[in-house]
């Protein structure tokens, strides 16, 4: 598979640290024995080319959240000290979901690998807000316009219906190549 993530990566300033290890696709097939899985083939392919590289970008999301309309990843996930194999074990439901890059507020993006989200990549909120009352979103004195909207599509019961043990978990992408395609530079507004 041509390496279709490269330029992007490049171009959004991020790379693999000085004296981390470099992925390779030896590397990302023990991680599949490892975890009995088959990672989606474009996810597959970046790893072994990309895995472990670092840099922030800003991705939209594609469902309201309690966090807003965008957030941050800081880098995936890869090889050096066993990161990807050490955070995927640490995620119930694993393997079906594995480990893709930090967030910068207690978020994790994950990567779905089994049917019928395969390829899927969300962002699991470790901070639980879908569980948090009005009030307690209301105690920040400058909220945000996309968390009032979150809200108020929560009391009016129009946000998109989420399988028991996903409400903390929110779509990105369907794919992870439209993920990839997503990212954009940090800016002031994102």
């Amino acid at each position: 598979m041509a390496d279709v993530f490269a330029d992007k990566l490049a171009a959004l300033g991020f790379s693999l640290p000085a004296g981390d290890r470099a992925p390779t696709e030896a590397l990302v097939r023990q991680f599949e024995r490892r975890f009995r899985l088959n990672l989606p083939a474009d996810f597959g392919s970046f790893l072994a080319h990309h895995g472990g590289k670092v840099g922030t970008a800003a991705c939209p999301m594609s469902e309201p959240t309690p966090f807003g309309s965008s957030t941050r990843i800081l880098g995936f996930y890869g090889f050096q000290d066993d990161e990807i194999g050490r955070t995927t074990a640490l995620i119930e439901g694993a393997p079906d979901i594995i480990a893709l890059g930090p967030e910068c507020l207690s978020r994790m993006f994950w990567l779905h690998c089994t049917a019928p989200y395969a390829g899927h990549v969300v962002v699991y909120d470790h901070s639980r807000r879908a569980s948090w009352s009005d009030e307690d979103f209301f105690k920040w004195p400058h909220l945000a316009p996309e968390i009032r909207h979150y809200l108020d599509l929560r009391r009016a019961g129009k946000l998109p219906r989420k399988p028991k043990g996903y409400e903390h978990v929110y779509l990105v992408a369907r794919s992870f190549t439209a993920f990839v395609a997503s990212l954009q530079p940090v800016s002031e507004e994102t």
